[in-house]
């Protein structure tokens, strides 16, 4: 998509491999990432502990990938002050600020925006409102 003058951006559950930054979303085809690249998380810590018990990797997975102005791709922007944010909460927010930061930059290039929730398996965790 990149190729045809899409801007690319990947919100949420990425879950297609992290073996090497070769399988991550900013070296799959998109110029940002915000979310976690594990299957499962707890919505509020970000955490996996616990809630696989044949993948429990542990730790804390909540990041934003980006490549930068020098076409540097920079994968170790982990979110720690997100801990305690519901991930619905986090990936709206950024949605809105991808859209209106495209509106406001890239207008003449389309946007591509593909989101990600991890709603439709455990753990089961709605937000408070």
């Amino acid at each position: 998509m990149q190729k045809k003058g899409y801007r690319t951006h990947m919100v949420g559950k990425w879950h297609l491999g992290f073996e090497s930054k070769a399988y991550t979303p900013i070296h799959r085809g998109f110029h940002s990432f915000t979310g976690f690249y594990n299957g499962m998380q707890d919505y509020l810590t970000h955490t996996t502990s616990g809630l696989d018990t044949v993948m429990d990797v542990g730790g804390y997975d909540m990041r934003r990938d980006l490549w930068d102005a020098q076409g540097r791709s920079s994968m170790d922007n982990i979110l720690w002050s997100l801990n305690g944010t519901h991930s619905n909460v986090i990936f709206n927010e950024e949605a809105i600020e991808i859209i209106n930061a495209h509106n406001t930059h890239h207008t003449e290039d389309p946007l591509f925006l593909c989101m990600s929730y991890p709603n439709p398996h455990s753990p089961i965790q709605p937000p408070a409102e």
